[in-house]
């Protein structure tokens, strides 16, 4: 009992250097009609940002290339759109930025693109059409589904729920430009701390 609350305490550590300081993760049309502008937004704030843009998205599995610019990102900024849970990618991808939020302490940044946060957190309306399809293709182990419904609600369990007149969360470019400061010293912080001295 009492090593198990010990280790449960045990603060997140991040890594010693970062390749990026934000990760975006979406799904479909929001390339064009958002992402491209979020991203140009946070290349000027010199903001370095991974977006996939090698179409890395195929086949059953999450490719390595995707698992590390994760492991090696401050933020992660995940749109939720309509289509978002149909795309297994993006549902690996989910699992593994809770995963390095709680190990490393990556920063999330949810957007919810035409789409309510309750419908994300409990799977309803499009995501709950999603899963379904994910269900009737077979190509997916229960286990591995309940991994996917965790992340969505884990993921947006603390997001205070818009008014019902609005579908669409502010986007997160003010969020990120107030940290800006921080990424600059933590990097500062880092490459300090790997300077060797003759």
């Amino acid at each position: 009992m009492a090593s198990a609350s010990s280790s449960s305490s045990i603060p997140p550590q991040p890594p010693t250097s970062y390749s990026h300081h934000v990760f975006l993760s979406f799904k479909g049309k929001t390339r064009t009609r958002f992402i491209s502008h979020l991203y140009a937004a946070l290349e000027r704030k010199g903001i370095r940002t991974y977006k996939d843009d090698k179409n890395l998205r195929k086949g059953d599995h999450i490719s390595h290339e995707l698992v590390k610019a994760i492991e090696e990102s401050m933020f992660a900024v995940i749109v939720f759109s309509p289509e978002y849970a149909s795309s297994s990618w993006c549902l690996d991808e989910l699992c593994k930025i809770i995963e390095c939020k709680d190990k490393q302490g990556l920063q999330m940044v949810q957007v919810f693109y035409d789409v309510e946060p309750s419908d994300v957190r409990h799977q309803k309306g499009t995501f709950q059409k999603a899963f379904e399809e994910h269900k009737q293709k077979g190509r997916h182990d229960s286990e591995k589904v309940q991994r996917w419904r965790n992340a969505l609600n884990q993921s947006t369990i603390s997001v205070a729920a818009p008014p019902p007149s609005r579908c669409i969360v502010l986007p997160p470019i003010l969020l990120i430009e107030s940290s800006t400061s921080k990424l600059r010293r933590d990097e500062r912080s880092h490459n300090r701390s790997g300077i060797v001295k003759k």
